[in-house]
């Protein structure tokens, strides 16, 4: 019984732990002033999950939207949009169909998309990025 109900407090815990890492980064997103969408969507293939099944990865069809609150960032994504879309296909890649069907792992791949857009951006700041048609395939 103690096994059981020690079980039931680590997965629920890890629920909470969960919602909590999603409502943080979109509150963290609530002052943006500016959506910038990038124009084409995309369509990836995932890392297999066993990485002896090259081609058990599964696929991602997906598109994005900048989110910011400063106003000279829209020109500095505007001029940069082909590395902006090489760094999402690159970042993307290497997450699993598993972890991007769940948030935590949507959670961690807008949040690594968002720091890798912020280490080419010169001029300006990005606060995040959200996904829009969001389809995993495995």
């Amino acid at each position: 019984m103690r096994a059981i109900l020690m079980l039931f407090c680590i997965c629920f815990s890890s629920v909470f732990c969960l919602a909590d890492i999603s409502s943080d980064y979109y509150a963290s997103l609530k002052n943006a002033k500016f959506q910038i969408p990038i124009e084409k969507e995309f369509i990836l293939n995932l890392k297999p999950d066993n990485p002896d099944n090259v081609r058990g990865g599964g696929y991602l069809k997906f598109n994005v939207t900048i989110v910011t609150d400063d106003k000279g960032a829209m020109k500095e994504i505007e001029a940069k949009v082909d590395i902006i879309r090489s760094l999402i296909i690159d970042v993307t890649t290497g997450f699993s169909v598993i972890e991007m069907q769940g948030s935590a792992g949507r959670i961690k791949c807008a949040m690594t998309i968002s720091s890798s857009i912020n280490a080419i951006l010169t001029d300006s700041k990005i606060d995040g990025v959200v996904f829009g048609n969001f389809t995993v395939q495995s």
